[in-house]
């Protein structure tokens, strides 16, 4: 083989080994991993205190269906009093609610919050509308009834739980007991 070819060839493995070095960066900042039960486990002992706050308002509001969205107007939520439509933008009276949903959204992290009947769901990661994981409270402490529920798992409080949806994985399962 000629020098040159060989420069070009060491040059060409390096730009291959440089592409795919920025493809993994990329896709772990644009995607970044799950969160573990561990990891979240340790988000939910920092959070505690807010998303308690969260909860007991959810709980006192009388709506049946509340949610909110890190994209949404700040102090304004989507709420319905039977889970069947859900309202355009409602607002939220409590200055320390609004206080809170801020913090959990634009410094904690979170994505989306919502109540439906019994479980109030706090979404701390997601990938591409098919996959998330999040932190569940359910009121009566019975297991968290969230859509495409794929696995859940008790957290170190009592009504708290760790939640994993995966749409595919969901459907994949019910085509399974067809």
């Amino acid at each position: 083989m000629s020098i040159r070819l060989r420069k070009v060839l060491k040059v060409t493995g390096i730009v291959v080994v440089i592409i795919i070095t920025i493809g993994i960066v990329s896709c772990n900042i644009i995607l970044p991993p799950p969160i573990s039960k561990t990891k979240m486990e340790r988000i939910f002992t920092k959070d505690r205190e807010l998303l308690g706050l969260i909860v007991e308002n959810f709980q006192n509001s009388g709506y049946f269906s509340i949610n909110v969205y890190n994209n949404d107007k700040s102090g304004f939520m989507r709420a319905s009093d039977s889970g069947d439509q859900m309202r355009e933008l409602v607002p939220i009276d409590d200055p320390e609610m609004i206080r809170t949903l801020d913090i959990l959204f634009n410094k904690k992290g979170y994505q989306v919050i919502n109540k439906k009947g019994n479980t109030i769901y706090f979404q701390r990661w997601s990938a591409i509308m098919d996959r998330a994981r999040g932190i569940a409270y359910t009121i009566d402490g019975s297991a968290p009834e969230i859509e495409f529920l794929t696995y859940y798992a008790e957290l170190s409080e009592e009504h708290w739980y760790y939640c994993e949806i995966d749409f595919n994985e969901y459907k994949r399962r019910l085509s399974d007991n067809k």
